[in-house]
């Protein structure tokens, strides 16, 4: 072969060598280029928005602001709370996307609560104020949000366990009571409000019993019965309600008569797991002999009749006697012999029942004796 031929086949290898190595390198740039857009592209895209930036920033402003309080730098009951946006997080909270950047947040207030029921347990006065509202306020926001729904009944749970007496507890209670379908939890969270028990005054119970009537476990509540002087005490130290809070609780269709008294009498005692009774000074009372005998003989209608006009009075802020209160042989009675007769005539009620006089237990022998005493059959 000419040589002239052979260089020129030999420059066509070397230019197509070339020339596919060209192609390569290209191929190789383009894909890398292609590489690197779509990795800006879904940076770009993955990048957080504004609103989330935002709801961040103050997620992050709260959460500072709540572990200012958890370390002592903010004094428990004083100072000015600032705004923690609470119309804000409610807005944030209905959004599922907002979940991950929340719950750091419910779990910030969720052991600020922690903090500030255990104060609450050393410090029998102490309501935790300002602070206190403002936990109870957060908490709700997430309460009212579908997409909190796995962490309500652990909010509610430990509300129900340790948030009695905390400022805002029991409205914050209430507001959830009818959110929750779980039979479990809401015996836990109406227990919430038999706390109120232990006080002379049930507001707090009373309120949620009108909002929520009928309620079951409001009736698992026991009564104190008896001589009206010592029945304040016997109420708040026994934990028990009598008659003049049966009608706010559903009990007793009208508290100022004496003619459904009966009968709310004796459903309330059926009801009670416990029946608490102060005597007072008629286990000496001979009238009540007499009385007895009236019952067990005619029935009570005709000493309920007499003790009807004398409430009239009462309920009519006229003066009324000594002499106008209803006698039976040479004794007065009252209402209190009629509830002793119901307890003493029923196995039942008798055998759940606890006397007492002048506040100190009555042995049940005496008692049993005294009721042996009164039979007329």
């Amino acid at each position: 072969m000419p040589i002239f031929l052979f260089q020129r086949r030999l420059f066509a290898t070397w230019a197509l060598v070339l020339a596919f190595s060209a192609l390569g390198y290209f191929s190789e740039a383009v894909a890398a280029d292609a590489t690197r857009c779509r990795v800006e592209i879904g940076a770009i895209a993955n990048r957080p928005s504004k609103e989330f930036e935002l709801v961040s920033k103050k997620v992050g402003a709260l959460r500072t602001k709540l572990k200012s309080i958890q370390s002592g730098e903010y004094r428990f009951g004083s100072g000015t709370w600032p705004s923690p946006v609470v119309e804000e997080i409610q807005t944030l909270a209905k959004q599922t996307g907002n979940y991950e950047t929340l719950l750091p947040l419910l779990n910030d207030t969720l052991k600020l609560f922690d903090e500030v029921a255990a104060k609450l347990a050393k410090e029998k006065d102490f309501t935790g104020g300002r602070v206190a509202t403002e936990i109870f306020k957060i908490l709700n926001a997430f309460c009212a949000s579908p997409s909190f729904k796995k962490e309500f009944p652990g909010i509610l749970e430990a509300v129900s366990a340790k948030g009695f007496g905390l400022s805002g507890a029991s409205r914050f209670m209430t507001a959830n009571f009818g959110r929750s379908k779980n039979p479990e939890l809401r015996a836990k969270m109406a227990h919430f409000f038999l706390h109120d028990l232990a006080e002379p005054e049930r507001s707090t119970l009373i309120n949620f019993a009108k909002k929520f009537p009928g309620t079951e476990e409001l009736k698992q509540i026991p009564i104190a019965l008896g001589v009206e002087e010592r029945l304040g005490q016997l109420k708040v130290r026994t934990r028990s309600v009598d008659y003049k809070e049966w009608e706010p609780l559903g009990w007793m269709a009208d508290s100022t008569s004496i003619g459904p008294f009966k009968e709310a009498l004796l459903k309330a005692a059926d009801q009670a797991p416990a029946i608490h009774f102060e005597i007072g000074e008629l286990l000496n009372d001979r009238t009540m002999k007499a009385v007895f005998k009236e019952i067990d003989q005619k029935g009570d209608q005709n000493l309920l009749n007499d003790l009807e006009k004398l409430y009239e009075k009462f309920q009519n802020e006229e003066a009324v006697e000594a002499t106008d209160r209803p006698k039976l042989g040479n004794g007065k009675i009252s209402i209190t012999s009629l509830e002793l007769y119901w307890i003493l005539r029923n196995p039942a009620f008798l055998k759940k029942t606890t006397f007492y006089q002048k506040g100190k237990p009555v042995p049940a022998g005496e008692i049993n004796r005294f009721a042996q005493s009164l039979s007329s059959r």
